[in-house]
């Protein structure tokens, strides 16, 4: 009988002990798999329209950034830009619009991962396809100028400087400063003045700087 209460003690203590450790290890991977994934971010670009409504050309961008483990930032950033613009030193009325897309990742580089800001460094791949329109602005002889409509499609590359700060609960509020190098543009008739999501089509490269309100989810 002793030896009976000795046999079921022992499994009773194992099945016990196989248990906890189950929970851990259900615990541990929760705690892993919750770590790994800290939450979206739904962002809007206040820059954009400003510039729209100052010089009759810019973007307006939406964007949506992943948080992993607090360190890396993969983000998509959609957008429409348009221009209605007269180039006075190019004689030429410009119009385009068309949306544009850029995709890349953004790292953490601060050594507090969780901290309420975020000292941010990555890189982006844009692309768009817009149509334009070019009319010269001289008239010789009574002659109505021409407008010339035209396809072009622009490839570029960002690095990514920026900082970002929660402000109150879930809302966010961040600078982004952008170096931009074209990589390729489709040739054209008339060179295009404006492309969107790029900005001057016409210079190999710029810095642009984006000021982002967001919601984390």
């Amino acid at each position: 009988m002793r030896i009976l209460f000795i046999i079921l003690s022992c499994f009773l203590l194992a099945a016990t002990k196989g248990y906890a450790q189950g929970q851990k290890a259900e615990a541990f991977q929760q705690k892993t798999k919750s770590s790994l994934f800290e939450g979206m971010t739904l962002g809007v670009d206040l820059v954009g329209p400003i510039m729209y409504k100052a010089s009759d050309c810019g973007d307006f961008q939406a964007s949506l950034q992943t948080n992993i483990k607090g360190k890396y930032f993969p983000a998509v950033e959609l957008g429409y830009g348009k221009a209605q613009k007269e180039y006075d030193d190019e004689k030429v009325r410009y119009a385009a619009k068309a949306p544009f897309v850029r995709v890349g990742c953004d790292m953490n580089i601060l050594r507090n991962k969780h901290d309420d800001y975020l000292l941010l460094v990555g890189m982006r791949y844009g692309l768009t396809s817009f149509d334009f329109d070019t009319t010269p602005l001289d008239v010789a002889d009574g002659v109505v100028p021409e407008t010339v409509s035209e396809k072009c499609s622009l490839h570029w590359i960002e690095l990514v400087f920026g900082v970002d700060a929660k402000v109150w609960g879930p809302l966010h509020m961040g600078w982004s400063f952008r170096y931009r190098k074209r990589m390729s543009a489709s040739e054209c008739q008339n060179k295009p003045l404006y492309a969107p999501g790029y900005g001057k089509a016409d210079n190999g490269s710029q810095f642009m700087a984006l000021y982002t309100i967001g919601i984390h989810i």
